[in-house]
């Protein structure tokens, strides 16, 4: 009989006489590997912010958790993947962010308003500022492809909420890329400063981001078009 048969059976006896199985059933059992998934890249993150992400060592990252560096290879193969899979992470959030922007009606200025309130709070994360503080440069040729693969899709579709913005003379007429690029650069540099026990408040960094980013995209900003 196959070990998962031996454990198919050991569940279904469990059962049938009323004793707690020694199994998880299936489903616990990978919702329990993605919840220590979860804590290694929680783990591995804060890593990548306090020591660099090239200083950072799997020795490290497994003494952090108390783990033996087998027992951390089990959910990922290398610093490399975590360092993927991190990007993936804050990826989601920006992508969930522009998906509810895109959902909204409304102006374009309206629209990209609304980012800026959502994108500034995932530069404040740690997955985020993780993220923006990457320098792809000295990364393996897969990694880095992955990264700005990830940040050209996100590019694009900024540069849509602000191309729908000149189009409705929401926002005034501009440099769509340059635009994106001013504007995007100065919300990812905020992971660069921030610190959780600063002055400033997450929610008042956001308030003052949006509201100078925005002067600067207004039809009545005074700027040369």
């Amino acid at each position: 009989m196959t070990d998962a048969k031996v454990k198919r059976a050991s569940v279904q006896r469990a059962e049938r006489i009323g004793k707690p199985s020694p199994w998880k059933p299936m489903g616990a059992r990978k919702s329990d590997r993605a919840a220590k998934r979860l804590a290694v890249l929680e783990a591995a993150t804060r890593l990548f912010l306090e020591r660099g992400v090239h200083r950072a060592t799997m020795t490290e990252l497994a003494e952090s958790l108390n783990l033996t560096k087998p027992a951390l290879y089990n959910y990922f193969r290398s610093k490399d993947e975590i360092l993927v899979a991190c990007v993936h992470l804050a990826n989601e959030y920006t992508s969930a962010a522009l998906a509810e922007v895109e959902a909204l009606e409304g102006t374009g200025f309206e629209r990209m308003r609304a980012f800026v309130e959502r994108y500034v709070g995932v530069c404040i994360l740690e997955y985020g500022a993780c993220m923006n503080r990457i320098d792809d440069r000295d990364l393996p040729d897969p990694v880095r492809d992955e990264i700005r693969r990830i940040d050209r899709v996100i590019d694009q579709r900024v540069r849509a909420l602000i191309e729908r913005g000149v189009e409705d003379e929401s926002i005034v007429k501009c440099d769509v890329r340059l635009t994106t690029f001013a504007i995007m650069g100065s919300m990812q540099w905020i992971s660069r400063w921030y610190r959780p026990d600063g002055s400033l408040g997450a929610e008042e960094i956001a308030a003052e981001f949006t509201k100078r980013l925005m002067a600067s995209l207004s039809p009545g900003n005074g700027l040369p078009a």
